[in-house]
């Protein structure tokens, strides 16, 4: 069985497209990965804007510690930086990638992706 599913994963890579419905890719994601950035990004005019970027990516996308950080800028400079919500799109936007989300067991036995998506108990543990 172990086999099977294992050639069941490597057929489904080999065949996997942008265009599968169990992606996760919201369209503008779909849209940037089609279409990336034909220029060298520049952020040298936008302090703020290259101070919320270094956060949020040092700090391990850790979303508390980014906001307790945002929050702690903003009151000794006073200088506006994004919500986290904003700088995850922003992110998103200048790196052409963006995050999926799938549920997996709670022993990290398998992701429920792929062949598994459609389970509702990990085969597994079971």
């Amino acid at each position: 069985e172990d086999l099977r599913t294992s050639i069941a994963f490597i057929t489904a890579l080999h065949n996997a497209s942008l265009n599968d419905a169990g992606t996760g890719l919201s369209e503008d994601a779909t849209h940037r990965l089609r279409n990336p950035p034909t220029q060298q990004l520049s952020l040298d005019n936008d302090r703020a804007l290259r101070l919320s970027i270094r956060l949020y990516l040092q700090l391990n996308h850790s979303d508390e510690d980014y906001i307790k950080a945002r929050a702690a800028h903003i009151e000794y400079d006073g200088v506006e930086l994004p919500s986290l919500h904003q700088i995850k799109r922003i992110v998103a936007e200048l790196s052409g990638v963006d995050g999926t989300v799938h549920d997996m067991c709670i022993n990290t036995c398998i992701g429920f992706t792929g062949l598994f998506s459609l389970q509702q108990h990990c085969p597994e543990c079971d």
